[in-house]
């Protein structure tokens, strides 16, 4: 119970003191002298010695804030018809009801949306709103019955967003009409509505015999193909979101990918103002944002990318997602939830939790991932019988802790450990520059992330091994900490312009580098990745599988070229085999970059440096002249 009488959650803990509560147990003459009122007594004590005889001190009531947000309302209200007199003389009309029914027709959107509006005849300057100016602090507080009881909820809200309750149901707004700065481009949209049924069941199986391989989000098909996913907008993005993705597979893709792209967006934004009933707290949101956001990456779009991936962990942490325990026991609309949604909504937590550790990796400023602050198993072989509670990822640091943890499992530790080594890799070049912390502990921190590679190694060649149906996700698995191992030691080769006496780190560096990078060609010709059947599968992980690639080929480049230079490791046999393996991996990168252009400097930097080089050509220095071998090899 908080100072001011309202429940507060235990969960999200509320100051003592909020601003409005504060401003009205201040008096107007106090607050003049910006001095505080002694709330112990009735009566200010500091009042009395100012006050004149006969006057009383005189508190702010709720009720006065309130008129004056009143008033503020109506200005703006004001302002609002006007601009929408504006849009409406543009042939843009609005209703007060909803424009879009349970089924939507994007035939019946205008076309006049797709031109540009002018804003120039709408005030937007606040300077010229007469009176709109809001004393902010005045009105603080007043949003928090207000804000309840339009959205239907009954104590705090910080309690309506306890992980116990799985989805949260807000009531619907004032309005639902659709604003143009709101709504997609109806040229693209219009495209949309022609996409058929069929085509749709066809970009469904695609994605399960394709991208499901390494994106398990949703496991049934017959959820895609239920009612409840097209009487809802978050269930409609889903729909176009998986078509999306399993659009990728077709041989020309482009087109139909943008137009289930720009429709999952769509319906993302109507379920985002819960439109028809709809709403953005839901499982299939977050599977759907997903996807989105995945599309984003691939297609050359990092800054929206980068958007959707916050958007998604923010929602994520709402739902409580990060918080789901063994036995957990929140409710959904029917009651207890089923094991199998509630497996659903872990695998789509730690699919998420994939994405975001690709974004850390994309951009310096995203904050590190703090793995102490989820409290969500991760997928284990063992059921919740054989085992008294699962592994947590904070826990998942020996070889005995993730013995037992499914190869997805492994997928996840090895993009967290990615995630760390970029962090590790950017703090050292920051110590170095004299820019970051002068105690960073390299040596502390290189230890533990080398420790961590051995591990999983160990861990997944039991399962490589193997052909069963995680072998994809083994493999990914593999590239991803041979990768990691590349950027660890790149990082050591930084760490070296710290002093002199380290130069003979960097040869060594090279070798850990360039056996990496051999080991992850081994496991590409191995895997078959670029055979007929296997090579349309990989080419959906670029998202994951492109980093360590080009990580594995910048060092081999490096490597020769510094050979051709006359410097570094200059052993015929070892040039060779890093030729053939940087050949490899060039083919590999060729094949699965995609749609996106982020790669294609270094994948023309290979082809040019291999075009330059004569394979199986070789000086003898006894005789003097070149002895040519098998030019293929």
């Amino acid at each position: 119970m908080s100072s001011d009488g309202t429940e507060t959650s235990t969960n999200y803990p509320l100051p003592q003191f909020s601003v409005s509560h504060s401003r009205r147990t201040t008096c107007d003459m106090c607050r003049e002298r910006k001095v505080r009122c002694d709330r112990g007594k009735p009566e200010c004590g500091r009042c009395k010695k100012t006050l004149k005889e006969g006057q009383k001190c005189t508190y702010p009531s709720a009720g006065g804030e309130a008129a004056k947000f009143s008033s503020a309302l109506r200005n703006l209200h004001a302002r609002l018809a006007h601009a929408e007199s504006k849009l409406q003389e543009r042939g843009i009309s609005f209703s007060k009801e909803s424009e879009i029914g349970p089924r939507l027709e994007f035939s019946n959107l205008p076309h006049e949306l797709s031109n540009d509006v002018d804003v120039g005849d709408i005030p937007l300057d606040f300077g010229s709103w007469e009176g709109a100016a809001i004393d902010f602090d005045s009105i603080d507080g007043i949003f928090d019955d207000t804000v309840r009881e339009s959205l239907g909820l009954q104590g705090d809200f910080s309690a309506a967003l306890n992980p116990s309750l799985p989805e949260l149901k807000a009531g619907p707004p004032s309005t639902t009409s659709v604003t143009a700065s709101r709504c997609p481009n109806p040229g693209i949209l219009l495209n949309v509505g022609h996409i058929s049924e069929e085509t749709m069941q066809s970009l469904f199986e695609a994605y399960y015999h394709v991208v499901q391989k390494h994106l398990q989000l949703v496991d049934q098909m017959k959820t895609l193909q239920s009612t409840l996913s097209t009487d809802t907008h978050q269930g409609q993005a889903l729909r176009y979101a998986v078509g999306m993705a399993g659009a990728g597979t077709f041989e020309n893709p482009a087109d139909l990918q943008q137009q289930c792209y720009v429709a999952a967006r769509f319906h993302l934004e109507m379920a985002e103002t819960q439109t028809d009933s709809s709403s953005l707290f839901s499982l299939e949101t977050v599977q759907a944002l997903i996807l989105v956001a995945r599309f984003e990456f691939t297609h050359g779009r990092e800054a929206a990318a980068l958007i959707t991936a916050a958007r998604l962990s923010r929602l994520i942490g709402l739902l409580g997602y990060d918080r789901l325990g063994v036995s957990d026991t929140r409710t959904d609309k029917g009651g207890i939830l089923s094991p199998v949604r509630l497996e659903e909504m872990k695998r789509t937590f730690w699919t998420g939790f994939l994405l975001k550790c690709h974004a850390t990796t994309r951009c310096p400023g995203t904050a590190p991932i703090v793995v102490d602050e989820i409290h969500t198993v991760l997928p284990s072989k063992l059921t919740t019988t054989e085992s008294d509670h699962g592994i947590f990822i904070r826990e998942a640091g020996t070889q005995s802790a993730i013995e037992n943890l499914q190869p997805f499992s492994l997928l996840v530790l090895a993009m967290n450990l990615l995630a760390s080594t970029h962090q590790h890799q950017r703090m050292t070049e920051a110590n170095v520059a004299r820019t970051g912390a002068q105690d960073y502990n390299f040596c502390l921190t290189h230890e533990r992330i080398d420790t961590k590679i051995n591990i999983i190694l160990n861990c997944i060649s039991s399962f490589i091994l193997l052909k069963g149906p995680d072998t994809e996700i083994c493999v990914l698995t593999l590239v991803i900490v041979l990768g990691v191992r590349i950027a660890l030691y790149n990082a050591a080769i930084v760490n070296v312009q710290k002093a002199s006496f380290l130069g003979p780190i960097v040869g060594e560096s090279e070798k850990i580098g360039i056996s990496a990078a051999n080991a992850m060609c081994d496991v590409l010709l191995e895997a078959d990745v670029l055979g007929a059947r296997q090579a349309p599968i990989y080419k959906e992980m670029s998202l994951f599988i492109m980093p360590p690639l080009s990580l594995a080929a910048s060092i081999q480049l490096r490597v020769l070229e510094s050979w051709k230079r006359g410097t570094g490791l200059n052993t015929y046999n070892t040039n060779r085999e890093i030729r053939l393996s940087l050949k490899t991996i060039f083919n590999a990168m060729n094949t699965f970059k995609g749609s996106t252009t982020h790669y294609e400097p270094q994948i023309t930097k290979c082809r040019e440096f291999l075009d330059s080089i004569q394979f199986g050509e070789r000086f003898n220095s006894e005789l003097g002249v070149p002895v040519y071998g098998n030019r293929g090899g």
